[in-house]
């Protein structure tokens, strides 16, 4: 046995040690399919724990395996590796010196939290049956660069038609589920407090997908738009029709939403007719049949419009990720397991959806999962996710090395 009490200080002994690695992760950030350096320091920290260590496991993931030589079950506890690509404004001794690649997600922290437990489950592989595999995943947060998407997809990675490629989806195309029973994830929430954790019992994120449109006119001057063919009307006929989709083609008891989060005229400036617009957005939704009519709604609006107005199109789509669904039965037992580590007031089960998208689908497509937000947000106003500023507190750490060691006892001994 582990008792309860031995699994809080053993975290919390580690607070220092783990705080020591996130800094070092945040200030080397490393954007998708890009996280070589990361891997090798995670590579080398599961070597030191005496894991057999696999690497390269969905391009530069890597899987460590605990196996305690009793049987029974095996879990799947995973961290993201991967940063975003933004400037990092966090103001601290460790802020990026990587520019333009920011850690304001915090898969540091949940490597550095996956780490501690790996490091506590190992010294007390007595306390349970079965086998724990550790696996740290490239490219979450998934990239629109060419040059990089080519050399994944000539390592032989290929997504699927309803699921953009991601490194979740890598790994399993290398068999990191083979004889996986179950898995599990934490992702920090910045908009709960510290020393919470919220469950959903299903619906733990949407599915996400994307557009880039080009409206294409004829640019000239601003004083005389009949000897031109301006764009920009067709932008905001376009932008609103896009809007109406929902209300109009979608049941309103479904959860769907638009957001369009670039507009610019290339090379425009106030006092001329722009040649071109360029539009980026997506929309999440929970349906594949939902994903496709909008997905098909979107691009002939785009078409119709455009010939509308006389202008010529470029037209981008990109299928994103899966919707992540937890399994109910599993969640209701996570979410006992985390009222042992945090009290009943602080763990908040829901059937209340998010509309925020993850690749940890391509697990939970597969086999039970549960996907859970552990909250870091430390008095008022505090930064939220994808903000430049934000980070995590040492506190934090421990609390989420808790929640692993104790999901993964209660699981294995069930």
């Amino acid at each position: 046995m582990f008792p309860l009490e031995e699994v809080k200080q053993e975290a919390q002994s580690l607070k220092s040690e783990l705080f020591e690695i996130y800094k070092d992760l945040h200030q080397h950030p490393e954007s998708s399919w890009e996280e070589f350096r990361t891997s090798k320091i995670v590579e080398d920290y599961l070597r030191t724990l005496g894991l057999e260590v696999k690497t390269n496991i969905g391009y530069t993931g890597v899987v460590g395996v605990l196996d305690t030589g009793k049987p029974g079950k095996t879990l799947l506890l995973r961290a993201d590796m991967d940063a975003l690509l933004m400037d990092d404004l966090c103001g601290l001794p460790y802020q990026s010196e990587n520019p333009g690649v920011c850690h304001s997600c915090g898969h540091d922290s949940h490597v550095a939290m996956l780490l501690g437990a790996a490091k506590i489950l190992c010294t007390h592989k007595d306390a349970f049956s079965g086998r724990i595999k550790f696996a740290f995943q490239a490219c979450e947060e998934n990239t629109f660069n060419k040059d990089i998407r080519k050399k994944v997809a000539d390592a032989g990675y290929v997504g699927r038609p309803e699921a953009g490629l991601g490194g979740a989806r890598a790994m399993v195309q290398d068999g990191i589920l083979e004889d996986v029973d179950a898995c599990m994830a934490i992702h920090v929430a910045a908009e709960i407090p510290i020393g919470t954790i919220k469950i959903r019992k299903d619906r733990a994120c949407a599915s996400t997908d994307f557009f880039e449109i080009t409206l294409i006119g004829k640019g000239g001057h601003g004083s005389a738009p009949h000897l031109v063919i301006d764009p920009v009307p067709a932008m905001a006929e376009l932008v609103q029709a896009i809007h109406m989709l929902p209300t109009r083609e979608i049941n309103a008891l479904e959860t769907t939403v638009f957001h369009i989060g670039e507009i610019h005229t290339p090379g425009s400036t106030a006092s001329s007719v722009a040649d071109r617009v360029v539009i980026k957005g997506g929309f999440r939704a929970f349906h594949d049949k939902t994903r496709a009519i909008l997905s098909r709604r979107i691009k002939e609006l785009t078409y119709r419009t455009a010939e509308a107005w006389r202008c010529s199109v470029e037209y981008e789509f990109h299928t994103g990720y899966s919707p992540t669904i937890n399994d109910a039965e599993l969640s209701a037992k996570v979410a006992n397991s985390c009222t042992k580590i945090l009290g009943m007031k602080n763990v908040f089960y829901t059937e209340a959806p998010s509309l925020t998208a993850e690749d940890f689908s391509e697990f939970s497509r597969l086999r039970p999962s549960v996907y859970m937000n552990l909250g870091v947000a430390v008095g008022e106003d505090y930064p939220i996710l994808h903000n430049p500023r934000f980070h995590v507190s040492a506190e934090a750490l421990p609390i989420g090395v808790e929640v692993h060691v104790q999901n993964a006892l209660d699981y294995l001994n069930s």
